[in-house]
């Protein structure tokens, strides 16, 4: 008959590596899940739907929609006026004429928002109120020719400089910008 002894020797051996290799996986595990959760936490990601006005009546500065201009407004609508899902508008911005106004009516009826008018030369101050209010969420800008590209690289830290040209009424710029990482710019058309 064997000596009980030798045996339980073996197994008291591996016995801390064992232990060990359990330890190291269920440390691993809850650093992996605690980064996890923490990233989601306080990871902030907030996107600017940063788009020109639809095409006027004519060239002056207080013109109302045509209506391929109007079209184009509620194709807007159809597009971003989902609703409660989640990255939905919670704001909307408009440069104080006419032609964005209308721009963005339609989607503000949509979601039952306002539309906030921004002055148009004060690129500075919408570019603070979107950091400050929009944080977290998504927000729609209806500018101009002149203030898109203003806009994009105010919100990107001038990483990304767009262009609209004269005749782009149909250029949607998505720009996500994340605590953690650099800020993406998606151009779309609608």
């Amino acid at each position: 008959m064997k000596t009980p002894g030798v045996a339980r020797g073996r197994r008291a051996f591996l016995a801390p590596i064992w232990i060990a290799a359990i330890a190291a996986i269920i440390a691993g595990t809850a650093l992996f899940v605690g980064i996890r959760l923490a990233v989601l936490r306080f990871a902030e990601i907030s996107t600017v739907i940063v788009l020109r006005h639809a095409e006027g009546l004519d060239a002056s500065d207080d013109t109302p929609l045509s209506a391929q201009g109007q079209a184009r407004a509620e194709r807007l609508a159809a597009m971003f006026g989902g609703g409660t899902e989640a990255g939905a508008v919670r704001a909307i911005y408009a440069s104080d004429l006419r032609r964005a106004r209308d721009t963005a009516a339609p989607l503000a009826a949509r979601l039952s928002l306002p539309v906030v008018s921004i002055p148009g030369s004060d690129v500075e101050s919408l570019l603070a109120r979107l950091r400050r209010e929009g944080r977290g969420g998504t927000s729609v800008v209806v500018g101009h020719s002149n203030t898109v590209p203003q806009i994009v690289a105010g919100l990107t830290d001038r990483r990304v400089e767009v262009v609209v040209e004269p005749d782009d009424f149909g250029s949607v710029f998505v720009v996500t910008v994340s605590s953690f990482g650099p800020p993406s710019v998606l151009r779309l058309r609608y």
